[in-house]
């Protein structure tokens, strides 16, 4: 028996031997397979990249002048792109396909920064702006072209590409309406100009420059915001206005053709190409004609957004601002150093208590402070209230026209208000938390000082803040004095 039961124990280990060898092999074999499938789907994915480039002869994937049924139908759905097929090559943007060609920066007098000579253009009517357009912009209050606009109209007009950048308050969203509305054809129903901005209140904004511009210059337009306007409903509008989400899905789903397709417009393109927005742009981009002309505005342009640009816009005009020259001349600005956070809040209902302020925007870097802000200051008896991005379309709608109209003198907000909004009454921004970028700092501070109009910006540190103050004196080569003890002498010239 023991011997029998030596044989069973042995037969047993054998067994199990043979079950390890067949369970490994089983493992190898999978193993192998799932390589093999992944080098046949690599080997597929390259032969597709090969086929699309050959089919599209290198340029970014459009639709064809032919495609669709004219205006109102509905476009074929485009492969949608990886991101790099657009921001690491050059293959979208208006030109004959040659090379660009990179020319040394021209520096002019007032600090801007081009690669070609610009010719400045003082008087709208020197600009061959069609007689109805002409007539709403001077409707609109505009009597001379501003800075930017004396740069960048015409060359938009003549089908230019433009990286340009515009110091806040300085007319740009005028700069890139006019030109681009004087492309349109106002026979053709059907989208020719596209607007793309990174929030749905920028957006609106922009749309209200839009509707004065065409007082006298009938041309059709579409806000494409979430919340807002219908989405399965063909858009044969000749001006889209929108954030990239939205504009997108009406894109990809076909309500919006883009045959016709002449122009793109980025605004606040730094953002609009940071890595948020970049795959909502790329795709966006994919549906557009090969020649589309392509628009790049912002008061920030870093070298790296710059050299980015570069890559996927052919043969741009530059229109840069030196950034030892932005200023922002006519903005007062303030430091306040405290020794704890809790110190902040005593500190703004003092000042407050202490100015004759017309509207200000307070920024914070966190949401729950923009609450616990309003909550303080409305019990102070202060004219406040708030805004941020967990806000429904609705209520941030509401409040945005309560504050245009001077109903709300005091907005607390985060960073979804430091971009583009243009509220001209406004004269103080409180940066009760500095911000943690330099482009944003500019941006918020730009929020005051609206068309050469005077401004305070006071920015409120402890000591885990004052590494940022210092990077923004850095950065722009300016220095921020701390905040007079006397608040009366901010108002004296």
């Amino acid at each position: 028996m023991l011997n029998d039961d030596n044989d069973l124990n042995y037969d047993n280990k054998d067994n199990k031997d043979n079950k390890n060898k067949n369970k490994n092999y089983l493992n190898n074999f999978f193993i192998k397979m799932i390589f093999t499938l992944q080098l046949f789907y690599i080997v597929y994915i390259i032969f597709i990249v090969l086929q699309m480039n050959r089919n599209t002869g290198g340029n970014a994937v459009g639709v064809s002048k032919n495609a669709g049924g004219g205006a109102g139908a509905r476009a074929a759905p485009q492969p949608q792109p990886q991101e790099d097929d657009f921001f690491e090559s050059d293959n979208v943007g208006s030109g004959s396909g040659a090379p660009e060609v990179i020319q040394s920066n021209i520096k002019t007098n007032d600090g801007v920064l081009t690669n070609e000579n610009i010719r400045l253009y003082n008087r709208f009517e020197d600009m061959g702006l069609e007689g109805g357009l002409l007539r709403s912009i001077y409707s609109n209050g505009f009597e001379r072209p501003s800075d930017i606009q004396k740069k960048a109209i015409v060359p938009i007009i003549s089908g230019r590409n433009l990286i340009s950048q515009a110091q806040s308050g300085t007319g740009k969203t005028g700069a890139f309406l006019i030109g681009s509305l004087q492309r349109i054809d106002r026979e053709i129903k059907s989208p020719q100009v596209i607007v793309v901005t990174p929030t749905r209140e920028l957006a609106k904004q922009i749309r209200g420059v839009a509707v004065n511009l065409t007082r006298y210059y009938p041309v059709d337009y579409t806000l494409l915001i979430g919340g807002e306007g219908s989405t399965n409903q063909p858009i044969n509008s000749q001006l889209l206005i929108g954030t990239p989400g939205r504009i997108m899905d009406v894109i990809t789903n076909g309500l919006a053709s883009m045959t016709e397709s002449k122009i793109i417009i980025m605004d606040e393109a730094d953002k609009m190409l940071s890595i948020g927005f970049r795959k909502q742009i790329a795709t966006i981009l994919s549906f557009m004609n090969p020649t589309i002309q392509i628009l790049l505005f912002s008061a920030t342009m870093s070298d790296e957004v710059v050299e980015m640009a570069s890559k996927f816009v052919r043969d741009p005009v530059r229109i840069l601002v030196d950034k030892s020259k932005i200023s922002l001349e006519g903005i007062k600005q303030f430091y306040v150093y405290f020794q704890r956070e809790q110190m902040k809040m005593e500190a703004l209902v003092d000042i407050y208590s202490s100015l004759p302020i017309g509207q200000s925007i307070i920024f914070t870097n966190y949401i729950e402070k923009t609450i616990l802000i309003y909550e303080r200051m409305k019990t102070a008896g202060y004219p406040v209230y708030y805004i941020h991005s967990d806000m429904t379309q609705q209520e941030r709608n509401e409040i945005m026209e309560d504050f245009v109209s001077g109903k709300i003198r005091v907005l607390i907000t985060t960073d979804i208000l430091a971009r583009g909004i243009d509220v001209q009454q406004v004269s103080l921004v409180v940066n009760f938390d500095v911000s943690r970028e330099v482009d944003t700092y500019l941006h918020r501070v730009g929020r005051s000082g609206r068309w050469a109009r005077k401004g305070i910006a006071i920015n409120f540190v402890v000591y885990k803040d004052m590494k940022y103050l210092r990077d923004v004196e850095r950065y722009y080569n300016i220095s921020i004095p701390t905040l007079p003890a006397n608040l009366q002498t901010l108002n004296e010239e």
